[in-house]
């Protein structure tokens, strides 16, 4: 409540009234019954309020305003840049309006072809770091405040920016390279990732298809809003139903919600997560919601075959005896880094391609409670060898120190330093050689891939180029390492081609990585690859490097019959991979520990 009175205090007007809906007290939160009916219909609220305030908390002397001017001036290029096809900057295009991490250069020098005099003005501005350090951006339930409203103001303190000045501010300083959520293609930024997984919402939400399954699109919401918090975890599902409405026109009533989910908070929050898992998988018919399960410090599934596989190939997905879910249940309350939905290619479209030739999944769900998930598939091979699992790297993670530390300079400022006097490197690289062991990874995968030819599927030829290598020994690999993502859109003949080489421009980055493992020195002259790899990506980082999140948590495996395939981390050799009715990928069974 602290919070809230501080808010109050500053959105008062001296000279006449205001009328303020705030959760935190017009819902008795201590009354289980009223919190359900509430729930219920705050979707309804936030559409049909005038204004939603996004309330970040108290300014922080000349940083905010200062913020705010910075954001608006950026917004206001913004709009002069897109004019021709917006009239205001209300009602810019989405695709202008929303911002990818794809569509942000990720180099140290790498920025838009469009001139902008306010990059060099703005470049790392730090004025507007400070508005992400809130805690609103970590909250699951701020996701409704901002998507449903019809407008939106951003307030800190008795300082104000309408949200669409603030969101086209920072979605094309974003992609004009003023800030950079990832550092060298794989250094991220975890507070960026949430406010253009923010982006990617309103995307989704103003492109809306009505011939999409309501079940599909919050198992999408759910997978988009995994990063953020609750401090109640039926809220990581109850916070999300309102945005599933199929019309601003819809009312949403108890009995009639989305999916037969009816908000309850008396339900246990594994029952709340198990019926709504059941409730995707029946609606969708699809096994998509399995891809979020997937989590080392997690349960491993249980896998039980029938008896009789010839005759009806069932596959029983088991309850862990040392959790509470069902292995086919994901947690959402987890905000741990988790592989991603392999239901999307590597750059959030929708995955093309279908394992399981579009089946749909013939779900069972028997035992006590109905707990255990049984499905329909065949066993194709199993896994003989096993690559270290890649992770993704993270400002603030086990091997990049905190950059908000007082380190006397900027992270990024410091490393600009570099291109001029590499001698700088000495005060810097115990921050940043960590990254070798996450390179030296790939070094690790390609003498696998290459130990024993993979005998997968030949991938499709490419087309007739004559500056295509003749011979591509690592295609299958490459090609599973980008999860079969090409940047170029269908109709481009060359994009396979074209990936190709954004592939081998990537691996070059990584000689001097690969050259140090083989001479198994890697480990003590990292500084060398470090400085390699910098060398190498210093104008512009290779296109492949946005192509890698689908083997972020994943390792390399290869199966009995030679496939080369990415598995989830904690899967172990003699695991299954079967064919699913419903699957879009192959699943991994992983067997008793």
């Amino acid at each position: 409540m602290d919070t809230v009175g501080s808010a109050l205090l500053n959105l008062r007007q001296p000279d006449k009234k205001r009328t303020i809906w705030i959760d935190a007290i017009c819902i008795n939160q201590a009354d289980t019954s009223e919190r359900n009916h509430q729930v219920s219909i705050i979707g309804d609220i936030y559409r049909g309020a005038s204004q939603t305030v996004v309330w970040l908390g108290e300014s922080s002397g000349k940083l905010t305003p200062a913020a705010f001017a910075v954001l608006k001036d950026i917004a206001t290029e913004s709009t002069r840049v897109f004019r021709a096809t917006s009239a205001s900057i209300g009602e810019l295009s989405d695709e202008h309006n929303t911002v990818h991490i794809s569509d942000c250069p990720d180099s140290f020098l790498e920025v838009v072809s469009t001139p902008s005099p306010l990059f060099d003005r703005y470049q790392n501005n730090e004025t507007v770091i400070h508005l992400f350090k809130s805690t609103w951006w970590q909250r699951v339930w701020t996701i409704q405040e901002i998507t449903l409203a019809p407008r939106a103001v951003i307030v800190a303190g008795r300082y104000s920016l309408d949200w669409d000045y603030f969101r086209s501010g920072m979605n094309y300083g974003l992609r004009i390279g003023i800030w950079t959520p990832i550092l060298m293609g794989i250094i991220h930024d975890p507070t960026a990732d949430l406010y253009l997984a923010l982006q990617q919402l309103l995307r989704k939400l103003r492109t809306f298809n009505p011939a999409v399954c309501p079940a599909q699109s919050l198992l999408e919401f759910l997978i988009h809003c995994r990063r953020h918090d609750a401090s109640n975890s039926r809220d990581k599902v109850y916070a999300l139903l309102g945005l599933v409405s199929s019309s601003d026109s819809q009312k949403i009533q108890p009995q009639l919600y989305p999916l037969g989910l009816i908000p309850d908070y008396a339900s246990s929050v594994g029952d709340v997560y198990s019926d709504t898992a059941s409730k995707i998988i029946l609606q969708t018919g699809s096994i998509d919601i399995l891809g979020s399960c997937a989590n080392p410090a997690k349960a491993y599934p249980k896998r039980n075959i029938c008896a009789n596989p010839t005759s009806c190939h069932n596959i029983c997905l088991d309850v862990c005896p040392n959790q509470t879910l069902p292995s086919w249940v994901p947690d959402w309350s987890l905000r741990a880094n988790i592989a991603k939905a392999l239901m999307y290619d590597a750059i959030d479209r929708p995955r093309t391609t279908h394992a399981s030739r579009r089946s749909n999944a013939t779900p069972r769900f028997v035992g006590d409670g109905a707990r255990i998930l049984v499905l329909e598939g065949y066993e194709v091979t199993y896994i003989t060898a096993l690559t270290t699992p890649l992770h993704k790297v993270q400002y603030g993670s086990e091997v990049i120190l905190d950059p908000a530390r007082p380190y006397g300079d900027g992270l990024r400022a410091m490393l600009t330093r570099i291109g001029n006097a590499w001698a700088v490197l000495g005060s810097i690289y115990e921050t940043l050689i960590g990254i070798v062991p996450h390179l030296s990874v790939y070094a690790e995968w390609e003498e696998f891939a290459l130990k024993e030819p993979p005998t997968n599927p030949t991938p499709s030829p490419f087309s007739t180029n004559p500056k295509e290598e003749p011979t591509d020994r690592l295609a299958v690999y490459w090609q599973t390492l980008c999860v079969g993502t090409y940047t170029a859109p269908p109709s481009d003949k060359w994009r396979k081609i074209a990936m190709q080489r954004h592939f081998y421009t990537w691996r070059a980055s990584l000689k001097a990585v690969r050259e140090l493992r083989r001479w198994r020195a890697d480990g003590k002259l990292r500084p060398l690859a470090f400085v390699g790899f910098v060398r190498k990506t210093w104008n512009q980082v290779t296109e492949f490097f946005r192509v890698l999140e689908g083997a972020y948590e994943r390792r390399l495996a290869r199966g009995a019959n030679g496939y080369l395939c990415l598995v989830p981390e904690q899967a172990k050799e003699g695991d299954k991979l079967m064919l699913v009715k419903g699957g879009r990928v192959p699943l991994v069974g992983i067997g008793e520990r």
